[in-house]
C-alpha cells in the first residue's frame, strides 16, 4: 500500500470516528429537544398533540390575532394570505383544522374550500375540517357554505373561549374529526345549521 493510500485510509478512519461521535452527541440532543418542547406545553393543555392549524386571511393582523390566541395552547399555525395559497398548502399536507376567511383577493374562501374538497375526494386525502372565519352574517347562506364543503362558522373576531370550543370539536380527544365518528360530525353539521345557532 502506497503512502498516499495509507494517508487516505487513515483520513477515512478519522472521518468515520468523528461521524460516530457526532451521532452519539446528536441523538441525546434530539431527545432533550423533545423533552423541552413537551415541558413547554402546559399540563392542563387539552391539545397536547398540538394540532396542525391553517389560518387563511388576507389581513396580516387577523392572522396574528388568531396566532396569539392559539399560542395559549402552544399551537403554531401555518399562515395563508389568500385562498389560492390555502389550496396549495392544504393539497400538499394535512391540517387538523382550517380557519378560512371568506372574502379574499386572488381566490375567495368558498372557492378555496370547494377546491380543497375536490382534491380530497379525487386523491383519497384525509378530510380536514374547514371552519368559516368571517365577520359576515352567514344566516341563510349556510346551504351554500355546506355545499362548498365548510363545516362550521366562527365569528370574526372570535373570543378565546369560542376558539377553544371550536378546537375541542374538531381537534380534541373524541372530536368530530375522528375517522370513527362520522355520524357525530354529521350531527354537528346539522346542529350548526339550526337557526338558533345562527343567531
Amino acid at each position: 500500500m502506497s503512502s498516499s493510500q495509507q494517508a487516505l485510509a487513515t483520513l477515512n478512519g478519522c472521518v468515520s470516528a468523528l461521524l460516530m461521535r457526532i451521532g452519539r452527541l446528536v441523538a441525546p440532543a434530539r431527545g432533550v429537544e423533545r423533552q423541552v418542547v413537551a415541558a413547554l406545553v402546559p399540563a392542563d393543555n387539552p391539545f397536547r398533540d398540538r394540532p396542525r392549524v391553517l389560518v387563511v386571511d388576507d389581513h396580516l393582523e387577523n392572522r396574528l390575532l388568531l396566532e396569539a390566541l392559539l399560542y395559549r395552547w402552544s399551537i403554531k399555525p401555518v399562515h395563508a394570505a389568500d385562498g389560492a395559497e390555502a389550496v396549495a398548502l392544504a393539497c400538499g399536507q394535512h391540517f387538523d383544522l382550517i380557519l378560512m376567511d371568506l372574502q379574499m383577493p386572488v381566490l375567495d374562501g368558498l372557492t378555496a374550500a370547494a377546491q380543497i374538497r375536490g382534491f380530497e375526494r379525487r386523491n383519497d386525502h384525509p378530510r380536514a375540517p374547514i371552519v368559516a372565519y368571517s365577520s359576515c352574517t352567514l344566516g341563510n347562506d349556510w346551504p351554500i357554505l355546506r355545499a362548498c364543503g365548510l363545516d362550521e362558522s366562527l365569528d370574526k373576531p372570535c373570543s378565546s373561549l369560542a376558539l377553544e370550543q371550536c378546537l375541542q370539536r374538531w381537534c380534541g380527544s373524541g372530536s368530530h374529526a375522528s375517522s370513527d365518528l362520522p355520524s357525530r360530525r354529521d350531527q354537528w353539521a346539522v346542529e350548526s345549521l339550526s337557526p338558533r345557532n345562527m343567531e
